[in-house]
């Protein structure tokens, strides 16, 4: 369910097998407790939860001998000190590779978690950095961070899977109205939330709508807005139906080790990004191209506006787009970097 482990692995896992490469996944979460953990309350619940996943973990340590390699994706666990990583990394001495897409060593919670921050210890990434045999990332500011502690490190992007998941090529259609959209979690929603000013001018001069895909729907003061659930099931055709994909974020030291999911989600569908030039952000979306940079309220006014006023430039750009996702940052163009992440 969460967006960093099917982007960032899950869409390798039938290169592995090719390579006699068999695995075993091990959540620490369940489902169950995925569908209530981010929400506000159910604090007995959640305390459940934490204690059946530190049980399981507990459990994996008498099976740990059978492999050969351990895989961590940001954490064993949540909280705590690394007990479980020194184990598997120190005791065992197993080979191992450490992948995170976000700056996950800097204190960072949702409202609704904010009583368990307390347990949260963000000095373990640089623990389990130093006693891993490779670490993987997803830019460079997260290499920059890695590579104090480790020298082996890789930058493998968040890739798209354009010939499975995200096989479908939008058509702008020119007899409707402008279509503005925005996906991502409540983590990030209040991002979208900062735009209510644009949207409010924008209002004034042009008819739009403005879909959003999240599990919270925002707080915007905006009529137009057509709020869709997020349901792995139908993401890809309610992302179908943006003409132009927004992406705002700051400038923060956390928002530069974002790795532009949104903007690659787009533009592998042949929608064009608008994005806030930040981090990697700068690199994904070529301004003028691919879509456009907007450091300012006047700055995304003026480009969505160009956008809606020049559909012909909306395809070409989307176009772009596509191809430029297709070559550098899908699936395809980087399976070798990671199989060789287990050479």
């Amino acid at each position: 369910m969460a967006p960093s482990q099917r982007f960032r692995y899950e869409q390798y896992i039938g290169f592995l097998e090719s390579e006699g490469i068999d695995f075993e996944f091990s959540s620490f979460l369940t489902q169950k407790s995925w569908d209530t953990f981010y929400k506000k309350g159910y604090f007995l619940k959640k305390f459940v939860s934490l204690l059946v996943g530190w049980i399981k973990r507990y459990g994996l340590l008498f099976k740990a001998r059978k492999f050969d390699t351990v895989f961590i994706h940001r954490e064993m666990k949540p909280f705590g000190f690394p007990f479980f990583e020194w184990l598997f990394l120190g005791l065992y001495g197993k080979k191992s590779i450490y992948d995170f897409d976000d700056a996950i060593w800097l204190p960072n919670f949702s409202h609704s978690n904010r009583r368990f921050a307390f347990l949260k210890r963000y000095g373990n990434v640089k623990f389990i950095c130093k006693r891993v045999n490779k670490v993987s990332v997803g830019n460079p500011f997260l290499k920059e961070y890695a590579q104090k502690f480790n020298a082996n490190v890789h930058v493998i992007p968040t890739t798209i899977d354009m010939l499975g998941y995200h096989n479908r090529i939008h058509t702008f259609k020119r007899q409707e109205i402008i279509k503005l959209g925005w996906t991502g979690s409540h983590s990030t929603v209040s991002y979208l939330e900062q735009l209510e000013p644009v949207f409010i001018e924008l209002s004034k001069r042009i008819d739009f709508e403005l879909i959003v895909i999240s599990d919270k729907k925002p707080n915007l003061k905006f009529p137009e807005l057509r709020y869709f659930e997020w349901n792995k099931s139908t993401e890809i055709s309610d992302l179908d139906r943006m003409d132009i994909g927004l992406m705002p974020i700051g400038n923060s030291d956390w928002d530069k080790g974002k790795c532009g999911f949104k903007a690659l989600q787009y533009m592998s569908l042949g929608i064009p990004a608008l994005v806030s030039p930040y981090g990697v952000n700068k690199d994904i979306v070529e301004d003028g191209a691919t879509g456009f940079h907007c450091k300012s309220e006047t700055d995304w006014i003026n480009n969505i506006l160009y956008l809606a006023e020049n559909l012909t430039q909306l395809e070409e750009m989307g176009k772009r787009a596509r191809l430029f996702i297709e070559n550098n940052y899908s699936v395809r163009a980087n399976k070798d970097k990671y199989l060789h992440l287990f050479s």
